[in-house]
């Protein structure tokens, strides 16, 4: 017992010793601009309760109330869906999703855009990349963020596992 005690100790003391030896990373990208417009695509997770892009608009509106009319933000979900069920290259596509939105009194108001979004939010089923049968999120989400990066949106997920993540940056 004392024996194996000790190791523990002594693995924990090379460990700690290594990793405050090592030379801290400085990441490539240091600042982000703040995102005016975003596009959430998922599943119901999104949208119930009066969906998640409706709740995030009105916060940032709120944080820069004399620029609100620059924010946007637009939900694109189907019900129970896996992320491999989106089109994502539709939704990227020119004068598609974002071309018009509503002002507080329900007036069309078609909107100048120079790139549709600068932040996608994407979330896989709840269970996709967890389940040992589907795995959908880790081996579709690379290939469906291309597009929102091509467009020059950054990509986030709310459901990643793995590697995933650096894979959507």
């Amino acid at each position: 017992m004392f024996a194996r005690l000790s190791l523990i100790a002594l693995a924990t003391a090379f460990g700690i010793g290594a990793a405050q030896a090592q030379a801290p990373v400085k990441p490539a990208l240091t600042s982000i601009p703040a995102p005016k417009t975003s596009i959430f695509i998922g599943n119901s997770f999104f949208y119930y309760n009066n969906s998640m892009h409706s709740h995030v608009l009105g916060m940032t509106r709120a944080a820069d109330a004399a620029n609100r009319a620059a924010y946007r933000s637009t939900s694109v979900t189907i019900s129970g869906s896996g992320f491999d069920w989106h089109d994502v290259d539709h939704y990227f596509r020119p004068n598609a999703i974002g071309r018009y939105s509503f002002d507080d009194a329900n007036n069309i108001v078609f909107n100048k855009l120079d790139k549709l979004f600068d932040v996608a939010i994407m979330m896989d089923c709840s269970q996709c990349p967890v389940h040992p049968q589907l795995g959908a999120f880790s081996l579709s989400s690379p290939g469906r963020a291309r597009t929102p990066r091509a467009s020059t949106a950054r990509s986030r997920c709310s459901s990643c596992r793995g590697p995933t993540p650096t894979d959507l940056r």
